[in-house]
């Protein structure tokens, strides 16, 4: 049974991945062709625009699919991706004809949101390649290319480390002031020029703000949709705790006990404490298909039930995680498995009694301390020492149980 779901996993990857290639080729190639029809291009140069592209695309595509196409699996809205993708080069078609200005980065913007940068600069690479080949502005204008391309890679930087809505407000200042930076170096600091070229300078301006308000609208959706598939998935009765506990008994109890003491960390400290707590639940849930519980069979079941991006990322950590913390909530998951996990294998051992609780959350504290495996968890040395304290009074308590967790659903 399991070989059989395994070699139907593996057709799945491939259907995934071919699909992928060709809708990659279709999209390029059709604002390829497209810019050529619509400028009234000679046939033989639009061939030599497509013989360029094929060349970008394959680099790409290969990109994407070595060490057996993980690029590809890592993409969460792989029509989404394509979508944006595809309006973004038919974008980049129309510059044959007219100036877009930035607006053709759109789908960097989107996929910078959705995927992260390390999806959002390949892509805007493949686009930029398009765009120095269709586009007559920067035919023999090499401070316009690189001006396009510094900016959609600050645009993806940028966009990308948003974590907060917020921090739009900040994005959208940064961004403003690079983009005014490198249209002084465009046009040599020259302000004459640069009035002369206002229209392009506004272009570039009402490009920004599509971009970012692309960029927050998406956001905005995959919040919602984030906080759905969480409450969903933060409940002992769901579907998938209902395998862990088939799976294993201990397994399960030790999920639920990280859950609820993560949730109950991050509510005390004021970060997201549905995400601390699902993350917590599933954790482990990769050893339902390996022991060792490692990435690819946590990923597997992250692929299988649809986990947003924040979840999947923070339910990798534990104490045995090489990844260090991103965020809080990570930091919180990774820490509550190691203060558990060090209790149950003492309680094993038959030492528990020897060490007191004090003594096991500061050792474990130290250690990661120590280790920098909190330096990019975003909490500082003051906010450590009060999750400390937390861990110390309420880690322990024999007042929880295990069913505490439903009343924070």
């Amino acid at each position: 049974m399991r070989k059989k779901g395994d070699k139907s996993t593996r057709a799945k990857k491939r259907r995934e991945k071919a699909l992928f290639t060709l809708g990659i080729y279709l999209t390029v190639l059709t604002g390829t062709v497209l810019s050529g029809i619509i400028s009234g291009t000679a046939l033989k140069e639009i061939f030599a625009n497509i013989s360029t592209s094929i060349v970008g695309i394959m680099v790409f595509v290969y990109y994407y699919l070595k060490d057996n196409g993980k690029m590809v699996e890592n993409i969460l809205a792989k029509r989404i991706f394509i979508i944006f993708f595809m309006l973004s080069n038919v974008i980049v078609a129309l510059e044959s004809v007219v100036q877009t200005g930035t607006i053709w980065m759109l789908a960097v913007a989107v996929i910078a949101v959705r995927e992260g940068m390390g999806h959002a600069v390949p892509c805007h690479a493949l686009l930029m390649l398009q765009y120095m080949v269709l586009s007559p502005g920067a035919a023999g204008n090499i401070r316009k290319v690189i001006f396009h391309a510094v900016l959609g890679i600050l645009l993806a930087f940028i966009i990308s480390e948003v974590k907060r809505k917020k921090l739009f407000i900040y994005a959208a200042v940064i961004l403003t002031a690079l983009t005014v930076v490198l249209l002084l170096v465009l046009y040599r600091f020259d302000f004459y020029e640069l009035a002369c070229n206002k229209e392009y300078v506004g272009l570039c301006t009402a490009g920004n703000i599509i971009l970012l308000t692309a960029a927050w609208i998406t956001y905005c959706i995959d919040k919602k949709h984030e906080h759905m598939v969480l409450s969903g998935l933060f409940d002992i009765d769901s579907e998938l705790m209902q395998r862990i506990m088939e799976h294993s008994s201990y397994l399960y109890s030790h999920s639920v006990q990280n859950g609820r003491l993560s949730y109950k960390a991050a509510a005390f400290m004021g970060f997201d404490r549905l995400l601390a707590g699902t993350g917590g639940l599933y954790h482990e849930a990769g050893r339902i298909y390996s022991e060792k519980g490692d990435i690819d069979a946590f990923n597997r079941i992250a692929r299988e039930y649809r986990f947003p991006a924040v979840l999947a990322s923070a339910a990798r950590q534990n104490s045995t995680s090489s990844e260090k913390p991103k965020s809080p909530e990570e930091a919180i998951i990774m820490l509550s498995d190691c203060i558990i996990s060090i209790s149950e294998y003492l309680e094993k051992k038959g030492k528990r009694e020897e060490i007191t609780d004090e003594k096991i959350v500061k050792n474990i504290f130290s250690n990661r301390i120590a280790k920098g495996n909190l330096d990019e968890s975003g909490m500082d040395r003051r906010q450590l020492n009060k999750l400390m304290g937390f861990y110390i009074d309420n880690a322990f308590s024999e007042e929880q149980n295990l069913l505490d967790m439903e009343r924070y659903g």
